[in-house]
């Protein structure tokens, strides 16, 4: 269910002159039925892509040890970047996000799985991309469901769209707005990190 708050979001997203592309792996694909579900999203939303089985993934970042980690997010927003930019006929901006999530599973779990998210933002201004990245790490309560982590990872993701497509202002007072609307607590999440990554000349050629 979309909540009062998101629909507001999404009324914003709509009147931009951008483009959006995301690559979502782990959770959080909630976000692209939030995005669809009114109509009229086609004005800004290109496409996503949705690899799910870690081999898929892997068909993206490589061999890297980690798949959920800041670098993996990193190579799956080029990705979406790479998508955006062939789509973009208009040469409008395009933002390209993604993310890569272990969220709760059923049965028994290792003692040490971390429930946890990475997202990444990749703008491009129609010449090049921006080669600073901005990246989000986000920590979930363990006591959630994987329901409840779903939900916060979309709820979060629309919210982290909506501000890179520059017609909202994202912060931490926002944040906790968008937790009560949509009923969440300070105890959903333990850690939300936000972080600026400027690429290397290697990372740029690998």
């Amino acid at each position: 269910m979309t909540s009062k708050l998101e629909k507001s979001l999404l009324e914003k997203m709509l009147k931009s002159d951008k483009k959006l592309y995301l690559t979502i792996t782990g959770g959080g694909v909630g976000v692209v039925n939030k995005i669809l579900e009114n109509g009229g999203a086609s004005s800004i939303f290109l496409g996503a892509t949705i690899p799910y089985h870690e081999d898929d993934t892997r068909n993206i970042v490589g061999s890297i040890l980690k798949l959920v980690s800041e670098k993996s997010a990193s190579l799956l927003s080029l990705n979406a970047y790479n998508q955006a930019s062939s789509l973009n006929f208009k040469n409008k901006e395009c933002i390209s996000i993604a993310s890569t999530s272990t969220l709760r599973k059923s049965g028994t779990e290792r003692a040490d799985r971390v429930h946890e998210a990475f997202i990444c933002i990749r703008k491009y201004d129609g010449i090049e991309y921006n080669k600073s990245t901005e990246s989000y790490h986000i920590v979930f309560n363990e006591d959630r469901t994987r329901k409840q982590e779903e939900d916060i990872l979309s709820a979060a993701l629309l919210a982290i769209c909506c501000s890179s497509l520059t017609i909202c202002k994202w912060n931490l007072s926002t944040y906790d707005v968008m937790k009560k609307d949509i009923g969440f607590t300070d105890k959903d999440i333990i850690e939300w990190q936000k972080s600026t990554v400027k690429e290397s000349k290697d990372e740029e050629d690998d």
